[in-house]
This record gives C-alpha cells, structure tokens and sequence, in this order.
C-alpha cells in the first residue's frame, strides 16, 4: 500500500475498511455473546460478562420508572407477558443497546406512593399560608405577588 500517490479518498478507504470491518465484527460478537449468556446462563453470568469483557461498555440501570429511558425501551418494559431473563438489542443515538429483563420491583409504587404523599402535603401547606387572602399573581410569577 503506497500512500504517496493516487487519488486520497481512494487510498483513506483502502485503510479504514479493515478497521471498519473489524469493530463492526467486534461489536456483532458483543452482542451475540450478551444474548447468549443472558438466554442460557442467566442475570448473574452477564453482570459478570459485562464486567469482565472489557470491550463491553454497558451500565446497569435498576429501579427504573416509567418516563426515565427511551420510549421505545419503556414500551418494551411494559409490555404484557414480560418476565425476567427477557432480553432485547435497541438501537440507539451512542449505539446498540442489550436490555436483559430482570424484573418488577415495588420501587416505582413507592415511587407513586411518595409522589402523592409529597403533593398531599404541599396542598395542605399552601391552603395553611393562603388561607382566605384573595391575591393576584403577576406574569412574572410569584416574586411579583401581592395581597389585596
């Protein structure tokens, strides 16, 4: 391979397909090698591929909510029939993505749980500091606010 003579772009490819080629095949056996051993071994031995295979890059999410990833990944979570050791590939902006399944947990009923309790208290507080007084707010919010 001369890189001194003909046409640039010509050359530039003949030295980027290779490595092209090789971290698509790379990434390909990632995800082949996640979907195996999320199928057959289980959560545990890809926690460890993950960690292990330094190639992967990944991050564990737990205690995820509704509205916290994708859309697409969201849907996918909730469908019906969905049960541990479930596993999917997602495309995404940085990427494919594997997704093992590894359950429901009451994390996002506490979730709602705490939310109402907190919009609960925050009414009974502001009924506590408003009361009766009749007061106009100013486009500006309540820094322009004044009482009647």
């Amino acid at each position: 391979l001369h890189l001194t003579s003909g046409s640039i772009t010509l050359q530039l490819l003949r030295l980027c397909l290779p490595l092209l080629a090789a971290n698509v095949l790379q990434q390909l056996y990632n995800i082949i090698n996640s979907l195996v051993v999320t199928t057959y071994i289980g959560e545990d031995a890809f926690a460890a591929l993950t960690e292990e295979d330094t190639s992967m890059t990944g991050t564990l999410y737990e205690n995820l909510v509704p509205g916290t990833i994708t859309d697409e990944v969201d849907s996918w979570c909730q469908e019906e029939g969905r049960t541990a050791g479930d596993t999917n590939i997602f495309e995404g902006t940085d990427g494919y993505h594997v997704v093992y399944f590894s359950g429901y947990g009451d994390v996002y009923r506490d979730y709602l749980v705490e939310n109402t309790m907190r919009s609960n208290d925050y009414s009974e507080w502001q009924t506590g500091v408003v009361g009766e007084a009749s007061y106009t707010t100013y486009g500006f919010g309540m820094r322009f606010t004044s009482k009647r």
